[in-house]
C-alpha cells in the first residue's frame, strides 16, 4: 500500500482502466460489458444491416455460446470479428452508427467511479471503447491511431483519456479482429507506453476483469508479461478482497502486485480518495485558480483570430493576448442620443472603465451583437476579475445549459471538472467567477431555471453575455427573481483601440496597418467590431489587399482564404492536398451540418463524411488526417468527441459557398428563411446575380410581413406645447459646457477621438442553425427584414432595377413598421423602461434630469433599432439609384413608415443631394411625434458632428428647425419664424465654434 501511496504521490503512477468501470458508470448497461456488446450487436445488424442471413446469425451465436461454454476468449474475439467484418462491408458511415448506437449512447448514471480515478490527477489509460470517463469528467479523447496525442497523455503533458484499443467515436481506431490488435500493438504510442512504463512509470490496473469478461485486457495483460521484466517497477492491480488471493496466483510469476480496495465495487471511490492530493490547502486553491485560468486562455488560444500573428502565443495570457473590451453603459444608439439631447455629460456615457466592470460584484449582462466580440470580452472580464479576487473562473456557454432541473450548476460541475477539479455531487461551491456565453430569455424554461441557479450561488460574480436586444427582457427575468444586475453594452471601436489590437501582434507595423484599417472601414462601410477589425489586421498582415466594394463576407472570405493556405507557393495539387481541395471539403460538410441542422457534430459522422467525398472523386488522401490539419490550421475544432467549426461565421460562410454551386442546397434554406438567415445573408455576397434568389426572399417577406400585425403606433402626432414669452430661455437651452474650454481639455488626446464616427455597423445574426423557443414576433420580424435588406444591398449585378425598386420599397416599409411592432409589445418596452431607469441610476444622472433622459431615451428607441438595422443591412451607395426609383411612387412618399425609414437610410448613407432628398421626403410628415422628435435629434446629431458629410448645412439647419417648431405651438406664424431663426443662429454658432467638441 505505501509503494501504491508513493507512486501516487511522485506522480510515477498511470491509470489503466478496463471494462468494470463501464459496467459500475453505466449501472450494469447490457452493452458495457462485452458479451453483451456483442449480443446487442447481433440485433443491431440484423436491424439495420442489409443482407444479413440467418446463417450468419446462427454463426456467430454459436461462436458465442461456444466462448461462454469453453471460456475461450479466442472464439468471443472471433464473433466480434464476425460482426465487425459484417457491418463493416456496408462502408465505414454503418460502422460509426453501430458504435455511436450501442456504444457512445452509454451514459455515467453513477460517474462515482470515474470522478475517483480523476482526481488522482495522473494519466489515464483505457481498453474500453466507451467515453464514459470523459463524460463524467470533461477530459478529452485520444487513442492510438493519434501518436502523438497518446504520446502526450502519458508524458503528462494532455489530461485526455488515451484509448489504447480505440474509441466509439473514430471508427477506424477500434480495435475488435485479431489483425487489429496486431496493427495496435505495432503502433509507437504502445512502444513509448512500454519505454515508459518499463523505467519509471507505475501502471495501476483498475476495473479489468478476466476471460471473458475483459477479452481486451486478457491480451494486454499477455504484450505486459513479454514486455516487462520481473526486475522493473512493480506495478498494482486493484481488486476487492474476496479476489485477492486468487490473483496473488495469477500475478506470482509478474511484477503486477495485487492491492485490496475493499468487499465491494462501491468501496474504490473511497478508497482512491486516499491518493487524492491534498485539498484546502492555500497553495492548492491557488493552483486551482491557475490552472482553470489557462484554461481560459487555451481556450482564446486556439479561437482568437490576432492570435494567427502571434509568435510566442503558448506564453501568453489573456491580457497579452485581448485588448481590454470597449464597454459601455448605454448601446452606441442611445449614447448619441443622450449626448444630443444634453441631459447628461458626455463622460457619464462614453465608456466603462473595464477594469472596474471586471471587480464589480453581483450579475453584470454584457449586451452586443454577433460579431461585436461579446464572448472575447467575457473571457477577458473572467481573467480579470479573477486576478484581482482569486477566486476560480468559469465559462459556460448556452450550449452547455440542458433542461432537467439545474442547468447551471450542473453545467459548472462539469467544467470544473474539465478544469481538473471536480466538485463531488453534495459538495459546495468554491468561490467562483461565473460567464455564462449567449443566454437567451426566450428559451424560457432554460433561462429561468438557469436564474434559479444563480440566485442559489449567491456570493459568486456573474457575467452574463446575450444578444442586444434581449438584454431588457433578461433583466426583467433577473428581477423577477430579486436578482438586480449592472447592464454593459459592447462598444465600437475608435482608432486607438485599433492601434491597441495592433500593438498586441505587430507593434513594428502598427501605424502602417491602422492606417490602412480605418480607411478601409470608412471606404467599405464595414462593422467597427473586434471580430471585422480583426480579421481585417489578419488579413493585411497577410499580405492580401481589399477588394474595392468589399463586404463583411468578402473579407472573411479573404481571411479563410489564409486560414487553408490559399497563395501558398510550395503547395502543388497534384503531389497532395491544395486549399481549393480544403474549401471544397469546408464547404461539403457545412453542407452537413445544414443537413443536420446542428453546429456540432459527431468526430466520427465528420471523418466518415470527408471520406465518402474523398471516395467519389477518387482522391486517395485520408479523412482523419484533413479534420486533424483543419483543426490545426483554426478551421475546425474538437470538442468530446465531437467537430464544430472555429466560428459559426466560417459555417455560414462556407454553407453559402455550397449554396451557390448547389441550387438543391440553396432552395432547402430558402424553404426556412428564419432558421438559415445567418448563411442566406453571406450568399448575395458570393453570388451577387441571383434574381431567383431576391425573388423568393421577396415572397418570404410579403408573407412574413402578412403575418404581423401592426397599429401603426410610430404615426401619432407630435403634442405641442404653447410658446411662452421668453422663447430664448425656454426653448433655447444648449448647456453651456458643450462649447467651453473645459470640455475640451481631452480633445488633443488622441485616444480621446473617434475619428470613425458613423452609425454602428453591425453584422446581426441569430443564434447557430437555432432559434428561441419563444422568440417575439418583434424579433423575427426583425431577422426577416435584416436578412432581405442584406440579399438587396449585396445583390449589386442583378440586372433589373424594377425589382430591385420594389424589393427596396417593401423593406424600407418593413423597417418603419418594426417600430410600431415593438411599441405594441408591451413586455420589451416595460422591459426597457426598467433597464433605462437602471441604467441612469447606475450613471449616477442628476435627480432633476433622470425622469426626462430615461422618457427620452424609450421615446427613440424605435428609431435607434430602426437605424441600426439598416445602417448594418440596407445602408450603401448602391442602392440609391434604386430609392430615387422608389420615391416615383406618390404611394411610397406619402407613408409614413416608408418616409421614417428612408430618412434614416438617407441620414446614414449621406450621399450626394442627401440632404435635399431629406427635405422631400419629410415633407408630409413633420408632424409625426418621431419625425419632430427622434428624426429631429438624428439630423441635429449629423449636423454637429465634424465627421458628418453635410453637402448643404443651411438646408439641414432650416429643415431641424422646421421639425424642432413643429413640438410647439405659435399664437402667430411670425412668433415661429423669429424662433427658427434663432434657433439656427445657435446651433450654427455651436457647429462653428473651435472649441467645440464633436459629438461622437
Amino acid at each position: 500500500m505505501e509503494e501504491l501511496a508513493l507512486a501516487f504521490s511522485e506522480a510515477r503512477a498511470t491509470v489503466l482502466v478496463g471494462t468494470g468501470l463501464s459496467i459500475s458508470c453505466s449501472e450494469h448497461a447490457p452493452t458495457a460489458s462485452w458479451i453483451g456488446f456483442i449480443e446487442e450487436s447481433i440485433h443491431w445488424a440484423n436491424d439495420n444491416i442489409p443482407g444479413v442471413t440467418d446463417a450468419w446469425t446462427s454463426t456467430v451465436k454459436q461462436n458465442l455460446k461456444a466462448a461462454k461454454d469453453e471460456g475461450d476468449t479466442s472464439l468471443l474475439l472471433g464473433a466480434a470479428g464476425l460482426v465487425s467484418s459484417k457491418i463493416g462491408s456496408q462502408g465505414t458511415q454503418a460502422k460509426a452508427n453501430w458504435l455511436a448506437a450501442l456504444i457512445g449512447s452509454l451514459d455515467p448514471k453513477s460517474p462515482e467511479w470515474a470522478i475517483a480515478i480523476d482526481g488522482l490527477k495522473c494519466p489515464i489509460l483505457t481498453t474500453n471503447y466507451d467515453t464514459l470517463i470523459e463524460k463524467s469528467t470533461g477530459r478529452l479523447s485520444a487513442d492510438w491511431s493519434e501518436p502523438i496525442e497518446l504520446q502526450r497523455v502519458i508524458s503528462r503533458q494532455s489530461t485526455a483519456v488515451g484509448h489504447l484499443h480505440g474509441v466509439w467515436t473514430r471508427e477506424e481506431s477500434v480495435v475488435l479482429s485479431e489483425g487489429d490488435y496486431q496493427r495496435a500493438l505495432s503502433s509507437a504510442p504502445l512502444q513509448a507506453l512500454q519505454q515508459a512504463a518499463s523505467s519509471v512509470r507505475s501502471l495501476v490496473y483498475i476495473g479489468v476483469g478476466e476471460g471473458l469478461g475483459d477479452p481486451n485486457f486478457s491480451r494486454l495483460l499477455a504484450w505486459h508479461r513479454q514486455t516487462f521484466s520481473p526486475s522493473a517497477v512493480t506495478h498494482f492491480r486493484l481488486c476487492r478482497e474476496s479476489e485477492l488471493a486468487h490473483l496473488r496466483k495469477v500475478h506470482s510469476a509478474d511484477n503486477i502486485t495485487p492491492i485490496s480496495y475493499g468487499a465491494d465495487f462501491t468501496d474504490l471511490p473511497k478508497f482512491l480518495a486516499k491518493f487524492h492530493p491534498q485539498t484546502g490547502s492555500p497553495a492548492l486553491v491557488q493552483n486551482r485558480v491557475e490552472l482553470a485560468r489557462d484554461l481560459l486562455a487555451e481556450r482564446v488560444r486556439s479561437l482568437t483570430i490576432l492570435c494567427e500573428n502571434v509568435q510566442d502565443i503558448d506564453e501568453r495570457t489573456i491580457d497579452q493576448l485581448v485588448a481590454p473590451p470597449v464597454l459601455q453603459p448605454l448601446s452606441s444608439e442611445q449614447e448619441r442620443a443622450a449626448q444630443t439631447s444634453q441631459l447628461t455629460d458626455k463622460r457619464q456615457v462614453e465608456r466603462s472603465d473595464p477594469y472596474g466592470v471586471a471587480t464589480q460584484s453581483g450579475v453584470t449582462i454584457i449586451a452586443g451583437h454577433d460579431g461585436s466580440g461579446r464572448t472575447t470580452a467575457l473571457y477577458w472580464l473572467l481573467e480579470e476579475a479573477s486576478k484581482s479576487s482569486g477566486a476560480m473562473p468559469l465559462l459556460v456557454g448556452a450550449k452547455d445549459l440542458h433542461k432537467g432541473g439545474r442547468p447551471l450548476v450542473n453545467a459548472l460541475k462539469d467544467k470544473s471538472r474539465e478544469a481538473g477539479f471536480p466538485i463531488k455531487r453534495n459538495d459546495p461551491f468554491p468561490k467562483l467567477i461565473i460567464g455564462i456565453d449567449d443566454l437567451s430569455p426566450y428559451n424560457t424554461t432554460i433561462c429561468q431555471q438557469t436564474i434559479k441557479d444563480i440566485k442559489s450561488l449567491d456570493g459568486s460574480s456573474v457575467f452574463i453575455t446575450c444578444q442586444e436586444g434581449y438584454e431588457a427582457e433578461l433583466a426583467r427575468q433577473l428581477l423577477d427573481y430579486g436578482i438586480k444586475t449592472e447592464m454593459q453594452y459592447i462598444g465600437e471601436l475608435w482608432r486607438s483601440d485599433i492601434r491597441q489590437l495592433l500593438d498586441l501582434v505587430s507593434p513594428t507595423r502598427s501605424k502602417t496597418i491602422e492606417d490602412n484599417v480605418v480607411s478601409i472601414l470608412q471606404q467599405h462601410h464595414l462593422p467597427r467590431t473586434p471580430f471585422t477589425v480583426s480579421l481585417l489586421i489578419s488579413v493585411l498582415l497577410g499580405g492580401k489587399i481589399v477588394p474595392a466594394n468589399s463586404s463583411h463576407t468578402t473579407l472573411l472570405d479573404l481571411y479563410l482564404d489564409q486560414l487553408i493556405g490559399r497563395g501558398d507557393f510550395e503547395e502543388d495539387s497534384r503531389w497532395g492536398m491544395d486549399s481549393d481541395l480544403r474549401s471544397a471539403v469546408l464547404a461539403d460538410l457545412a453542407t452537413f451540418f445544414v443537413e443536420k441542422e446542428s453546429g456540432l457534430i459527431l468526430e466520427a459522422e465528420a471523418a466518415t463524411r470527408v471520406a465518402s467525398f474523398f471516395s467519389a472523386r477518387g482522391i486517395p488522401e485520408s479523412a482523419v488526417s484533413l479534420l486533424h490539419e483543419l483543426r490545426d490550421r483554426k478551421v475546425l475544432q474538437y470538442e468530446q468527441g465531437h467537430i464544430s467549426f472555429s466560428h459559426s461565421s466560417y459555417l455560414y460562410v462556407f454553407a453559402a459557398k455550397a449554396a451557390a454551386r448547389d441550387g438543391g442546397l440553396r432552395d432547402h434554406m430558402l424553404g426556412n428563411p428564419l432558421l438559415y438567415a445567418p448563411i442566406l445573408k453571406h450568399y448575395p455576397s458570393l453570388e451577387r446575380a441571383d434574381r431567383q434568389f431576391l425573388l423568393s426572399l421577396e415572397s418570404f417577406f410579403k408573407d412574413l410581413d402578412a403575418t404581423v400585425q401592426s397599429n401603426r403606433s410610430l404615426h401619432v402626432r407630435v403634442s405641442k406645447v404653447d410658446a411662452p414669452e421668453n422663447l430664448d430661455e425656454n426653448f433655447l437651452d444648449f448647456p453651456e459646457h458643450a462649447a467651453t474650454p473645459e470640455a475640451n481639455d481631452s480633445q488633443g488626446k488622441d485616444e480621446d477621438v473617434d475619428d470613425l464616427d458613423m452609425f454602428p455597423r453591425r453584422d446581426p445574426q441569430i443564434a447557430l442553425l437555432a432559434l428561441p423557443d419563444d422568440l417575439p414576433a418583434f424579433h423575427k420580424y426583425s431577422i426577416g427584414l435584416d436578412l432581405v435588406s442584406t440579399a438587396l444591398r449585396d445583390s449589386v449585378l442583378i440586372a433589373d432595377p424594377v425589382l430591385k425598386a420594389r424589393v427596396l420599397s417593401a423593406v424600407l416599409v418593413g423597417w418603419g413598421k418594426l417600430g410600431s411592432v415593438f411599441v405594441e409589445d408591451p413586455e420589451l418596452v416595460i422591459a426597457v423602461e426598467r433597464t433605462l431607469t437602471q441604467v441612469a441610476d447606475t450613471i449616477e444622472v442628476p435627480a432633476e434630469k433622470r425622469e426626462a433622459l430615461v422618457r427620452m431615451l424609450a421615446g427613440i428607441t424605435p428609431v435607434l433599432l430602426i437605424a441600426a438595422g439598416i445602417s448594418s443591412s440596407l445602408s450603401t451607395t448602391r442602392l440609391v439609384a434604386a430609392l430615387n426609383d422608389a420615391l416615383k411612387d406618390e404611394n411610397l412618399v406619402a407613408n409614413p413608415d416608408a418616409a421614417i425609414a428612408t430618412a434614416l437610410f438617407l441620414l446614414d448613407v449621406q450621399a450626394p443631394g442627401w440632404v435635399r432628398d431629406l427635405e422631400n421626403v419629410t415633407e408630409q410628415h413633420r408632424d409625426l411625434k418621431i419625425m419632430a422628435e427622434s428624426i429631429r435629434m438624428l439630423a441635429l446629431a449629423a449636423y454637429l458632428t465634424k465627421h458628418g458629410r453635410v453637402d448643404d448645412a443651411h438646408r439641414l439647419g432650416r429643415l431641424i428647425s422646421d421639425l424642432e417648431s413643429r413640438r410647439i405651438s405659435f399664437k402667430r406664424d411670425a412668433e415661429r419664424q423669429f424662433y427658427r431663426g434663432q434657433f439656427e443662429q445657435k446651433i450654427a454658432a455651436i457647429r462653428t465654434d473651435p472649441r467645440f467638441r464633436e459629438l461622437e
